[in-house]
């Protein structure tokens, strides 16, 4: 989750990359068709979210702007630390799709609607740890935005500082929340990690 990374306890498994692209002879793959995602037309938005939402993800939105991406990541990070089912809920439009990875995993290639995303979320338990996260917003263009991130696993006693490399792509709906979610993570080598956690 989060940066949506391995856990702490889940480091054996391999960088979790979609569906591999197997569009051929094509002069234009969307960014849904490159990546696996099933594309969410633009009309096809559903009302705002029951139940509270006391950051207001949801204000309609006449053109998306990094003020817009900054305060949802602003509620991403409070939700992060809180695993508040309604506050991760308040992110995510009713049929939003989260990528977690990008390529299939154990049968999970996304996951689809948002009563599943909190479910998912929570399961991952990342406000039981005391994790740092960094972000720059790389582009804003239309509905969708691209963010840089860097996450940080404290040591363990069995293992040293983890620390990931994060590219997010978000598309969003016309009421601010994201109907789109898909990361890509990169683990900092193991050497690096060690060099890391004696330097601190």
């Amino acid at each position: 989750m989060h940066a949506f990374v391995i856990a702490p306890g889940d480091l054996s498994a391999p960088i979790r990359p979609f569906a591999p692209l197997s569009i051929a002879h094509s002069d234009h793959v969307t960014p849904d068709e490159a990546f696996g995602l099933p594309s969410i037309a633009a009309g096809d938005m559903d009302g705002l979210p029951s139940g509270k939402n006391p950051k207001g993800c949801t204000r309609r939105l006449s053109r998306l702007d990094r003020t817009d991406v900054e305060r949802w990541l602003d509620g991403y990070l409070r939700a992060w630390r809180s695993d508040d089912p309604g506050e991760i809920a308040a992110l995510f439009t009713e049929d939003a799709i989260y990528s977690p990875f990008p390529w299939p995993r154990g049968g999970d290639r996304y996951w689809r609607g948002r009563d599943l995303i909190v479910e998912k979320w929570i399961g991952h338990g990342d406000s039981k740890v005391d994790w740092r996260f960094q972000h720059e917003i790389l582009a804003v263009e239309g509905d969708t935005a691209v963010v840089q991130g860097w996450t940080f696993y404290p040591p363990t006693e069995t293992e040293p500082e983890t620390a990931y490399a994060n590219i997010w792509l978000l598309r969003f709906a016309d009421d601010g929340r994201a109907r789109e979610f898909a990361e890509w993570d990169v683990e900092r080598p193991r050497e690096n990690q060690q060099q890391a956690s004696d330097a601190g």
